[in-house]
């Protein structure tokens, strides 16, 4: 066709063509605002969202803030009622003490008199004529049947023996005291006996018969199958924290009662407790005891370096239970440190204990809690009026410790010293890494140089470690005193008030109120905010209850 004759015939082709155009557009630009109208509408809901979740967040804030108040005044508020009922214990043992101090004075029984008058009348009577022992002989004592040697000193010797008369098996110390011996040995033995003899608790090595024979003198004690806590440290090394505590509190509450009748031990070390076969705790070795009671000079001092307080040391005619509580202190370091303060020499280590107090255990690789190390701290004080005051504060200290709570008596003194120096408020900074372990601890014997049993001035010889090492204890005699009476009295008080302190101290829990408060924002639906306030109380929990709730906390995340 020509290309006229197409022209002609289809215009209107070409007018439809340019109205779909204009139609399209228009389409378009509808198609276009209404985009730009959603995309408006989209950012305004966008912004509405981000509001919202501003507010939500600013309320999170707020409850993050209102939980930690909450937090502060629970902790707060435990700390008073612990303080307060900690404080009306300690004011209870007080009443307890000047009671029993009132009841001895109404029944007054002098100790010292009658120590006094056994020694001076065993003196009186003493033989010039002494039977000499030849090596690998066993004596013959009248009511004993001697089984076989345990070991031997400069002064005494020691044999397992039986008593013919029931068959109890004992431990009889024999002091050959011939014509040429000083008559100062001869004095401190039977002081020693006299002490030994007056003592009647199950914590203590004591006596229950003295007398003489051909071969000299002699102490029957009773023999118990075991070791020396000495023996134990050198064969295992140190001591797990619940294990050195449990030893320490039953040492504790025999030197208490030491105190009680007026004794101070003045010779607290491992070789010098005992641990039976039952996992009971026995001190022995009274002959420090008995020298402070006036054999030889009293006036100069006596002790083992690493062990012996301070003022044992500068004024020994000054000395009282404070010492004990030192000694005590030391041997603790000595199982969680694995060797004895102060290591070193004798004169040097005389000369560091006069001026330097027990340092941090846990400086020297313990592996212990902040709890036991501040109690340790506060036994070894070099001066005695920064130690505990008396075997009450100590023990409930300790047992405080052992059901895994702060210490009390040592919290408040330590604080007392912050307030008044002005120091850090932390008196016991948690350790974020710990010294090097300590190396293993060198052999020790209980002889003078080798574990640090030399003294000062030794008024007589000791018996070589391998008789030192012997489990040797002492059956408790059969006496019904008075004095015995007033002691289970005080002591039943004593447990009573211990266990309403305790119980008190576990009293509004500032753990369990965390605890609880996680379970309600868990249960309102805010598993992140419960999460974390676990988290936060696992933060001040002990160890065993910190695992619990940090394994709460990852479970709530999860759901």
């Amino acid at each position: 066709m020509p290309s006229g004759i197409g022209d002609r015939t289809n215009p209107t082709s070409r007018g439809d063509t340019t109205a779909e155009s204009r139609f399209s557009i228009k389409e378009l630009e509808t198609a276009l605002e209404q985009a730009l109208a959603d995309r408006n509408s989209e950012y305004e809901a966008v912004e509405e969202e981000l509001a919202h979740l501003s507010r939500i967040y600013e309320r999170l804030r707020g409850d993050m803030r209102a939980i930690r108040e909450e937090r502060d005044r629970a902790l707060d508020a435990v700390r008073d009622e612990r303080e307060r009922r900690a404080r009306e214990t300690l004011d209870l043992t007080e009443r307890l003490e000047k009671s029993m101090q009132r009841e001895d004075a109404a029944h007054p029984v002098d100790a010292l008199v009658l120590r006094e008058r056994f020694v001076a009348e065993r003196l009186a009577a003493a033989s010039e004529e002494r039977r000499p022992l030849a090596e690998g002989e066993l004596p013959s004592v009248p009511g004993f049947e001697m089984l076989e040697k345990v070991g031997r000193g400069g002064m005494a010797t020691v044999f397992h023996a039986k008593r013919t008369a029931d068959g109890t098996e004992v431990a009889l110390k024999l002091m050959q005291d011939g014509t040429s011996s000083s008559r100062v040995r001869t004095e401190l033995f039977l002081r020693e006996a006299a002490v030994m003899l007056q003592l009647d608790h199950p914590g203590l090595v004591g006596a229950f018969d003295a007398g003489e024979c051909a071969y000299g003198r002699y102490l029957a004690m009773e023999y118990v199958a075991g070791e020396s806590l000495s023996a134990r440290l050198r064969r295992d090394g140190v001591m797990p924290e619940a294990e050195a505590v449990k030893v320490a509190i039953q040492a504790a509450r025999a030197l208490a009662y030491c105190a009680r009748l007026g004794v101070t031990h003045r010779d607290v070390k491992p070789s010098n407790v005992l641990l039976t076969t039952q996992g009971n705790v026995k001190l022995c070795d009274f002959g420090l005891a008995a020298l402070s009671s006036g054999a030889g000079d009293p006036a100069k001092p006596y002790g083992s370096p690493g062990y012996a307080s301070p003022e044992q040391l500068t004024t020994p005619t000054d000395v009282d239970e404070r010492g004990d509580i030192y000694g005590l202190g030391c041997t603790m370091w000595q199982m969680v440190v694995g060797r004895r303060p102060f290591a070193g020499p004798a004169k040097q280590a005389f000369d560091d204990a006069k001026t330097t107090d027990l340092p941090d255990p846990r400086f020297e690789g313990a592996d212990i809690s902040p709890r036991l190390a501040q109690v340790i701290r506060r036994m070894g004080r070099a001066e005695r009026e920064r130690r505990y005051r008396r075997w009450d504060e100590c023990l409930l200290d300790l047992m405080l410790v052992e059901k895994g709570n702060p210490p009390f008596s040592a919290h408040l003194a330590d604080a007392r010293e912050t307030t008044s120096t002005g120091a850090a408020s932390d008196p016991l900074p948690h350790l974020s890494a710990v010294a090097a372990p300590a190396p293993a601890p060198a052999p020790e014997s209980d002889a003078d140089a080798a574990d640090g049993a030399a003294t000062v001035e030794p008024p007589r010889e000791t018996l070589p470690a391998a008789a030192d090492d012997v489990p040797i204890a002492v059956a408790m005699p059969a006496r019904k005193s008075w004095d015995r009476t007033v002691a289970f009295l005080a002591g039943a008080g004593l447990f009573g008030a211990i266990a309403f302190a305790v119980a008190s101290i576990r009293h509004n829990d500032p753990v369990a109120l965390m605890r609880a408060r996680a379970h309600e924002l868990a249960d309102s639906g805010r598993a992140e905010a419960a999460a974390r306030c676990l988290r936060e109380a696992a933060e001040i929990a002990p160890p065993e209850v910190a695992a619990d709730l940090r394994w709460e906390a990852d479970a709530i995340e999860k759901k």
